[in-house]
């Protein structure tokens, strides 16, 4: 689709762009812990940036998953093997 600024906007690119974000509940399950402690870890400066989107705070799902992988899961274990 072509904008009235002449530049190409790709539907699919940006539906799989915000695909990919998600909220506290969402990245709690990914993190092993629960909404309120990823509430907690935010106001503790443990989580990563959040992007806004439609007015609301939201987390890239990439930033998660990096964070699942590299940090210790709530219970003490690594999780990168």
């Amino acid at each position: 689709m072509l904008l009235a600024n002449g530049t190409l906007w790709n539907q699919q690119l940006h539906s799989r762009k915000h695909r990919r974000l998600m909220n506290a509940g969402d990245a709690a399950p990914l993190l092993g812990a629960t909404r309120r402690t990823i509430c907690r870890w935010q106001k503790q400066g443990k989580m990563p940036e959040r992007v806004r989107h439609r007015g609301r705070m939201l987390y890239r799902q990439d930033d998660i998953e990096g964070m699942a992988r590299s940090h210790t899961s709530f219970h003490g274990e690594t999780t990168n093997e």
